[in-house]
């Protein structure tokens, strides 16, 4: 089933708040079409203009649509005006590249980021027309899987997921996900696909009934220094709560402190290369329009050479008003040197 918000729901998106949420059509996004495309809707849980901030979720988009015989569309969490008029038109969510109802894909998966999007993720699935209970769904329906730092503890979720993949998609989650693509061409079932995730070392599924679940372990991409990332596009269709592009320079985090969920998660500490966040700098700015850039990471200010890093960037990019902001900076990792390189073209942020 194919949703056009324009012709289905008409008139009556004015009701709503920021109807741009919900039309199809952003420019860059990448649209796949043809028979037998193994359909994966990605969904952070939240409304769409926190989704389209998250950088996770535009690296997922970008590498899983790299995947010849898979089309990976997005779809965000609807807000309750919307998910009402949803029901009163008896319409599902619907992704938003070509309105693929949710409940016609064969892989939903959620990149929870923070434990308060969980009733979100269950509005998803209840607006897509997607049985909550994964002992409900049957040939047919969506397999539910989820990722991202919130699902390192998936069993509070295990009612309504089907799997959960623990660790960093680059490593593992592209390769599945193209089997899965080829198993589809080759006309496997839900339960063929089931069996695959079941073998795959980053994943986990819970305790059913004549199952006895399975343990995972965390996946690590060991190509982050050298990966360059392009996540210019899609252009959001409304203001975005961060409306900057963004390259994480460093993953993971050197300091350990306990309470930091994420250092944990993301060990071990992986430094990207000056000439892959140059070349991702430069994408940012020519293919997205972008002139102000977040250099991200869990500790910026423990980043080798981060001066070095700012200087040369600031020399490349000056010049066409590109200006750079650091997150994550500790107090005693920020000198005077260093922000007058940050405010050298306008006043940027830190924090």
């Amino acid at each position: 089933m194919r949703i056009d918000p324009l012709r289905d729901i008409g008139s009556r998106l004015l009701d709503v708040e920021k109807p741009a949420r919900y039309l199809v059509g952003d420019y860059g996004a990448k649209i796949k079409e043809g028979e037998g495309l193994y359909t994966l809707a990605i969904c952070f849980p939240d409304l769409y203009e926190i989704g389209m901030s998250n950088n996770a979720i535009r690296i997922l988009y970008d590498g899983l649509n790299r995947i010849e015989g898979l089309r990976c569309e997005r779809v965000f969490a609807p807000a309750v005006d919307f998910e009402r008029l949803l029901g009163e038109l008896g319409l599902p969510l619907y992704t938003l590249e070509t309105g693929i109802a949710l409940c016609d894909v064969d892989m939903l998966g959620f990149s929870v980021g923070y434990e308060l999007s969980a009733t979100n993720m269950l509005a998803v699935l209840a607006s897509g027309k997607i049985a909550l209970s994964a002992v409900e769904r049957g040939e047919g329906d969506p397999i539910v899987i989820a990722g991202g730092p919130a699902i390192s503890n998936p069993h509070p979720f295990a009612e309504f997921l089907d799997a959960a993949f623990i660790g960093e998609a680059e490593q593992g989650f592209y390769g599945l996900a193209a089997e899965l693509a080829a198993m589809k061409a080759a006309g496997a079932r839900r339960k063929d696909f089931l069996e695959r995730l079941s073998r795959e070392p980053a994943i986990w599924m819970p305790v059913r009934e004549g199952s006895g679940g399975k343990r995972a372990l965390r996946a690590v991409y060991g190509g982050f220094t050298g990966e360059i990332y392009k996540t210019a596009t899609p252009l959001p269709t409304l203001k975005v709560v961060q409306d900057h592009g963004t390259v994480e320079i460093m993953r993971g985090c050197p300091n350990g402190c306990r309470f930091c969920h994420a250092g944990f998660y993301y060990r071990p500490q992986r430094i990207k290369s000056f000439a892959a966040i140059g070349a991702e700098v430069e994408h940012l700015v020519r293919e997205g329009g972008h002139r102000e850039i977040t250099l991200s990471s869990l500790s910026s200010g423990d980043y080798p050479c981060l001066p070095e890093l700012l200087s040369w960037l600031s020399g490349l990019w000056s010049r066409h008003r590109v200006s750079f902001q650091l997150p994550s900076l500790k107090v005693n990792s920020f000198t005077l040197p260093l922000l007058s390189q940050l405010a050298e073209v306008r006043k940027s942020g830190l924090t």
